[in-house]
């Protein structure tokens, strides 16, 4: 009598085959439904070449999916990424204001005033993006002050006035290895800078200065003039718009100033 054959033994797959063939079985599932969706409305139109292959067909409707989601997912943590860098720089220019009371609030309307005359020059959408951040860090240099000098409630001398004027280069030294500020690292370097070359750190004169530069030093001293600081009471707003207009071409850019004068007056009737 021939002797039984032996009894197969079940067949067992390595849990890890099992995944592979899960995931292989699940990606031909979603090919399929995707790519017959896709050519039930008419975004793929399904091309039988001599030879009759749809495979190349399914397979670029599949990858297409595969990168379109991919390339979603990318945008969305580069959007996260951006914010919270943004945020990052809302929180230092806090940090500055803190230190230096006579300031408080100062850095919110001065960007918000930049902006608006940066707008009403036409800047494209990326300038003001820089802009915005420069502003914001505009005197971040400020922190390498000492508190003795930074809150003196009185006139400075010339020796504290000297240590003041250096903080446009401490906010360099802090900031221009930082990548994405280096378009807008001319807001804390030149906001000091004058048309006529009388400013400070470099004493550059007209166009050598930034525009962006150039636009924010007005912002900037005519909301410092119309801000009370700890040495003097804020200027009423007429006498802060006679001082600019009266600096045209000297202290200011001419082009500037006519924008600014364009945007102001409307908001002083």
């Amino acid at each position: 009598m021939p002797s039984p054959l032996p009894r197969p033994k079940p067949c067992c797959l390595h849990p890890i085959s099992m995944n592979i063939i899960s995931f292989l079985v699940g990606a031909l599932v979603l090919i399929f439904f995707s790519t017959l969706q896709k050519i039930l409305v008419g975004q793929i139109h399904v091309v039988f070449q001599p030879r009759g292959y749809i495979i190349p067909t399914l397979y670029g409707g599949f990858t297409g999916i595969v990168l379109g989601q991919w390339y979603r997912r990318t945008k969305e943590k580069q959007a996260a990424l951006l914010h919270a860098y943004n945020e990052t720089l809302v929180g230092w220019a806090k940090a500055i204001e803190l230190r230096d009371k006579s300031t408080e609030d100062h850095t919110q309307r001065v960007v918000l005033l930049a902006e608006e005359l940066a707008r009403a020059m036409a800047l494209p959408e990326a300038d003001l993006v820089h802009l915005r951040r420069g502003a914001l860090l505009h005197d971040i240099g400020k922190i390498a002050i000492p508190d003795a000098i930074l809150s003196k409630p009185a006139a400075l001398t010339s020796e504290e006035r000297a240590i003041i004027e250096e903080h446009p280069e401490q906010a360099r030294e802090m900031l221009e290895n930082i990548e994405f500020l280096k378009p807008a690292l001319c807001i804390p370097c030149c906001h000091h800078e004058r048309w006529d070359g009388s400013g400070y750190p470099h004493g550059y004169i007209g166009e050598e200065i930034p525009l962006m530069a150039r636009i924010f030093a007005v912002a900037d001293v005519w909301d410092a003039l119309t801000s009370d600081r700890p040495y003097r009471k804020a200027w009423s707003r007429a006498d802060a718009l006679a001082h600019i207009e009266e600096n045209t071409g000297k202290l200011f850019d001419p082009t500037v100033v006519e924008a600014f004068l364009n945007y102001i007056r409307p908001t002083l009737s």
